[in-house]
């Protein structure tokens, strides 16, 4: 006798963890594990390194967490491969498919240009990418964001003009100024040329996050910053018909 569906379920049509091919995910987050393996994250918490795999696999469980499709799960573990270890495009291909390898190569930076062209890029390659590409951008930069406000929450500090003067932003490439630009604009590539209907409460997350930390409204839209209030369950999934028939 087939079990029946709990309310949550049916109320929302989302696709759960259990159907996921953990194999494939469980792979993809062995291999993100090796080859950043040696690497840190640019912060530190209580003047710890952590280990750049926090943040790869912090990207995935957002995606895991949205009932997001498999491919973008493990894209989520593998985004950082082709821009900060040695792992290749055919390699991706031939363990992941094609699918994965697109989503990892819109989200990756070209190597060898200097910091404002390689941001440039993945600012522009979020502002006109599919829902996919965005989803996946976000929770990278919410993963980015998160690490970077506990870090500002370590150094005692509470506001965003004590954020400005902080000690963490002296850990990566470029200062503040340039992070502050960069992190915003990558907010508003997230929310460019998206239907109101199809604005995912994560996208909100990533809005109050830079919003949070940087002490400006980034996103003027009245109407979508209401969109991006929405729960979860109240997201219609493009990646699941039984939700998409339904509405």
């Amino acid at each position: 006798m087939a079990k029946k569906k709990n309310k949550k379920q049916k109320r929302t049509g989302i696709l759960r963890v259990k159907y996921y091919s953990f194999g494939r995910v469980r792979k993809a987050r062995m291999i993100a594990a090796d080859k950043h393996a040696g690497q840190f994250r640019k912060e530190r918490i209580s003047n710890k390194r952590l280990p750049f795999i926090c943040h790869t696999s912090g990207t995935a469980e957002y995606l895991m967490a949205m009932r997001m499709p498999e491919d973008l799960v493990i894209a989520g573990h593998l985004h950082d491969v082709l821009e900060d270890t040695d792992m290749t495009e055919k390699e991706i291909e031939e363990l992941f498919g094609p699918h994965v390898l697109f989503l990892v190569k819109a989200v990756t930076e070209p190597k060898g240009k200097p910091w404002p062209e390689r941001k440039k890029f993945k600012i522009n390659a979020l502002a006109n990418g599919t829902l996919e590409v965005k989803l996946l951008g976000t929770s990278d930069h919410c993963d980015n964001l998160l690490s970077i406000l506990e870090a500002l929450y370590n150094e005692g500090l509470s506001t965003p003009a004590e954020f400005a003067k902080a000690k963490v932003w002296h850990n990566f490439t470029k200062g503040y100024e340039s992070q502050k630009w960069y992190h915003q604009e990558s907010c508003k590539a997230v929310f460019a040329n998206v239907p109101y209907d199809m604005l995912h409460p994560m996208f909100g997350k990533l809005m109050r996050l830079v919003e949070i930390i940087f002490g400006e409204q980034v996103i003027i839209d009245p109407h979508a910053r209401i969109k991006v209030r929405r729960r979860q369950r109240d997201w219609i999934n493009p990646y699941n018909p039984e939700t998409v028939n339904k509405n």
